[in-house]
């Protein structure tokens, strides 16, 4: 009988801890029901396969490989699996029998990002992965002598910034009539989960007929020395580096124009370099028709990122 009601009890103590865990996961999920984006500083993240390469090799007969899974963490969907380069560095290819082209490789896949599916599910983004040659170091050493293997991985990215601006018929507030919103704020807006992002979003009354908003450029990704002008396939050179394309949607509601926007159409369209990883874009919006409402406004960078991870491999000479 006691046997019996504790396992009665075991029995009702795991359906609760079930009904708690299905809960808490519901709860997770539909958190993002009604978002934009699922957000976050992401992008493509790369790991070492196991075992590739080993953590020891000999220099005598010690065949090896170097493999990595690369992964879209972010929400950029990247549709030419050419936009995303592997290399290896961090060892002379002649001393491991392979050429500088052997160590160099695109993906074989483009890989689409995160997404949020029609019930608020995150949906994981795709990853590939990448073998390299096989390799042997083919002269001897004495005792053990460690090397840092780099993978390092440049691709083509982008952020989606959505926003929403307050038009009033009123803008200047002359009537003292209350309005569905207001016209001088920081903008409610979210990024879609990608290294750089747009923060600090604000609007005020600029004229009867016209406001302004202001955003600023912002490097959030962990990797240092890592964003570079879009299609430059990650060049160092200085005018190359730290320089983002930036697109600002044409709102249907006037004239829009946004200053320090280089080589586009002038208004809405072109290059800005960032300044230790921050820019601030300001943008004039002419309302042609003004009455009481919110405005959704995009916002759309594209640009190359680069970053790198790290492993040792001790080279062991076979006695």
């Amino acid at each position: 009988m006691i046997d019996m009601t504790r396992k009665i009890g075991v029995s009702l103590f795991v359906l609760f801890l079930l009904f708690f865990a299905t809960g808490c996961k519901q709860q997770e999920t539909s958190s993002l029901t009604g978002k934009a984006f699922v957000g976050g500083t992401d992008g493509l993240q790369m790991t070492f396969l196991t075992g590739l390469p080993p953590a020891d090799v000999f220099d005598i007969d010690s065949p090896f490989q170097i493999g990595v899974k690369v992964e879209n963490k972010g929400e950029f969907d990247i549709t030419n699996a050419q936009d995303i380069k592997v290399s290896i560095t961090g060892i002379n290819p002649s001393d491991f029998k392979v050429t500088s082209s052997d160590l160099q490789k695109s993906s074989p896949d483009p890989l689409k990002g995160v997404s949020i599916d029609t019930s608020g599910n995150v949906v994981a983004g795709d990853y590939t992965t990448i073998e390299f040659p096989e390799m042997q170091y083919f002269t001897t050493v004495s005792g053990s002598v460690p090397f840092t293997v780099r993978a390092n991985v440049c691709y083509e990215y982008g952020t989606k910034t959505q926003g929403q601006l307050c038009i009033r018929k009123d803008l200047r507030g002359v009537s003292g009539e209350a309005g569905v919103c207001n016209p001088n704020r920081e903008v409610p807006a979210e990024n879609s989960g990608a290294p750089v992002r747009i923060t600090n979003i604000k609007q005020n009354v600029a004229g009867p007929n016209k406001v302004d908003f202001f955003f600023t450029i912002t490097q959030s990704g962990s990797a240092t020395d890592s964003l570079h002008k879009m299609g430059t396939a990650c060049d160092t050179t200085l005018a190359n580096r730290d320089v983002v394309w930036v697109e600002v949607t044409d709102t249907g509601l006037g004239d829009l124009s946004c200053s320090g926007l280089k080589d586009g159409n002038g208004k809405t369209t072109g290059f800005v370099t960032l300044f230790n990883g921050v820019r601030e874009v300001r943008c004039s919006q002419t309302v042609t028709s003004p009455d009481d409402f919110e405005k959704v406004v995009n916002v759309n960078m594209k640009y190359a990122y680069k970053e790198f991870i790290d492993t040792r491999v001790t080279l062991k000479h076979a006695s």
